[in-house]
């Protein structure tokens, strides 16, 4: 059994292949001429810029020696809708979710039922014993079924699809376990450094204590940081976190430095996120050179492929 996991992140497109014993058998990354948010909102699937995109997946495709009929999908954060609300569960499950869908709709009155919806209740303080903080994740169902007629071409089917953040969660809880079954009552930090945002929430094993995030101006990450860190740092105490990890774009290096430069979190260890410490590279994996070193970049392909996403 192999699982294809392929990730969108602006111009990257990210592929990833792991099998049954958590062997890599084919990893490759790709800069392609157009963002994949500006990709999605095409609305014709033979306009020629959809043509030339397809036709650069493919040819990284072909360099594989097993064909998959069915792929795992991550997209980035600029293909969905994230916030989050508080939800009374004390009624049934489906009235939860048609309160989650109302209050979704005043966003998007006119085309909410254009978007898949998927939501997470969280751990963290909550008004009553009943009232969870949700998150909500809705995705255009238009942009994913233009993915899925992409590869449709290529005798492939989406089966799954996760949003960028979720996925990387998934992969450090399941690369970092260990850690965290040996600090039960503590929590870790994940921050995921993009070129146009900052996403971060606080996490144990099992739940989402909290989840935020901040747009920023491209390359403009330290002002952001800064704030996101000072506000973690006035409630460092009572959130217990055991470690930062993180993941993402290029700016991960310097925002480790930056992290550890200043005096928010002296004690709590900084580690950038790196899935190849768990998953080894197959004896047949050939040119794969220099990515070995960048594992923060592919914690969410990983993630999808590790654990699984929402079925499409």
């Amino acid at each position: 059994m192999r699982t294809l996991t392929i990730g969108f992140f602006g111009k990257h497109i990210r592929f990833i292949e792991i099998n049954k014993y958590k062997e890599i058998t084919f990893i490759d990354e790709i800069i392609t001429d157009n963002e994949i948010s500006e990709v999605l909102s095409i609305k014709d699937s033979d306009n020629p810029v959809i043509e030339e995109y397809s036709m650069q997946i493919n040819e990284v495709l072909k360099k594989k020696t097993f064909h998959a009929e069915k792929v795992g999908v991550v997209l980035d954060s600029s293909n969905s809708f994230v916030y989050a609300l508080p939800v009374d569960y004390d009624e049934d499950e489906g009235m939860a979710k048609r309160n989650i869908i109302w209050d979704f709709s005043n966003y998007f009155s006119e085309d909410y039922n254009n978007y898949k919806i998927v939501y997470y209740k969280m751990s963290g303080e909550t008004p009553s014993d009943t009232v969870k903080n949700t998150l909500v994740i809705a995705f255009e169902n238009s942009r994913l079924d233009l993915l899925r007629k992409i590869f449709y071409n290529f005798n492939m089917k989406i089966h799954l699809a996760d949003y960028e953040h979720l996925s990387a969660e998934k992969c450090i809880r399941e690369i970092y376990k260990n850690e965290f079954i040996k600090n039960p009552s503590q929590l870790g930090l994940i921050i995921g450094v993009k070129n146009d945002r900052i996403d971060y929430s606080i996490v144990d094993l099992k739940n989402i204590y909290y989840y935020d995030f901040y747009t920023i101006k491209r390359a403009n990450y330290k002002e952001p940081l800064t704030s996101l860190l000072a506000g973690i740092n006035e409630k460092i105490n009572t959130l217990n976190i055991f470690k930062v990890f993180l993941y993402g774009e290029d700016f991960v290096l310097p925002s480790r430095d930056l992290i550890n430069s200043t005096n928010f979190f002296r004690h709590i260890p900084v580690v950038i996120a790196n899935p190849f410490i768990a998953l080894n590279f197959g004896a047949n994996l050939k040119d794969y050179s220099g990515i070995e070193h960048e594992g923060y970049k592919f914690i969410s392909v990983c993630g999808l492929s590790l654990k699984g996403g929402e079925k499409t």
